[in-house]
């Protein structure tokens, strides 16, 4: 006892000399600031739409990569490129050393490799349930849960179906589409832009119980015979490219959508995007839709 109060005295003592010459010591033990922070997250999204709702989320400084797709906010592109869900660049992605690889269920994507490099959690992103379940796991991972609810509750609502049974039909076909060789993409049931068509209040024409690939053929096209016809093109197009794409189903005259007149193009920029961005794809849905129909 009689040591430690000399170590005591010793200490205060020795203290007390240095602030009498203007020195300033801390006498009571810290720990350093390394041991004090914890480890920051780095997270690289390889996918677009995760991408995004992180920036919804307002968690993007804890991205340290994007996929090669990545084009939306327009701050995304100050972002390393590392690929995609499909084709990562494994080397890129080792070297910036994230703690988390973020993507979705693409069939195809190897997440096996991916997971010798870096925990890595997949998202899936196909369908309204797909996208509401997501957000609020990713709202987990990324600290913002009060945020991530709120816009999982509004993209979910906002993709909500408002058709009935007399609802007009509308075919989305992909402006990529060549018509005269009948090779004809379209969207389909049960995925997230075919909700967005619905929410719009139109009855997706599409076929039914599609197995493959959503592509059909001329004949398949008549067979379905859409009230409306609508064009979605990956990217802002020109008015000579609209009108070329509507002109270019004059070579069916028999659809109804061609006797009506009652074909349109959704012109804008990521239209394709699966992000929180997709409620404006249904507005614009609905905006065309009725623009055509009224034009009869």
């Amino acid at each position: 006892m009689f040591r430690n109060q000399v170590k005591s005295f010793t200490t205060w003592t020795f203290c007390g000399i240095l602030t009498a010459f203007g020195a300033t010591l801390s006498c009571t033990l810290q720990p350093s600031n390394e041991e004090a922070k914890p480890l920051q997250k780095k997270i690289v999204s390889l996918h677009p739409a995760i991408t995004e709702s992180i920036y919804a989320l307002e968690k993007q400084n804890l991205l340290a990569g994007r996929s090669d797709y990545c084009k939306v906010p327009k701050a995304t592109e100050s972002l390393t490129p590392l690929g995609t869900s499909l084709t990562p660049n494994f080397e890129a992605i080792a070297r910036t050393q994230p703690t988390l690889v973020l993507t979705d269920r693409a069939a195809g994507t190897p997440i096996k490799q991916l997971e010798k490099i870096v925990a890595t959690r997949q998202l899936p992103w196909l369908t309204r349930e797909d996208v509401r379940d997501s957000i609020l796991v990713l709202g987990s991972v990324v600290g913002a849960e009060n945020k991530a609810k709120k816009l999982s509750s509004k993209i979910y609502q906002a993709l909500e179906s408002k058709t009935s049974s007399t609802s007009p039909r509308m075919l989305v076909l992909m402006a990529s589409s060549d018509i005269e060789k009948g090779q004809i993409w379209f969207i389909r049931h049960n995925s997230l832009h075919g909700a967005a068509i619905e929410a719009a209040g139109f009855n997706n024409a599409a076929p039914r119980n599609l197995k493959g690939p959503p592509q059909m053929s001329l004949e398949q096209l008549l067979r379905q015979d859409p009230q409306i016809i609508l064009f979605l093109p990956a990217k802002r197009v020109s008015r000579e490219e609209e009108q070329a794409l509507v002109k270019s189903l004059d070579m069916l005259p028999d659809l109804q959508a061609v006797r009506g007149n009652s074909i349109g193009v959704l012109n804008g920029n990521n239209l394709m995007g699966a992000g929180p961005n997709i409620t404006a794809l249904v507005s614009l849905i609905r905006a065309v839709g009725l623009s055509v129909l009224d034009s009869k």
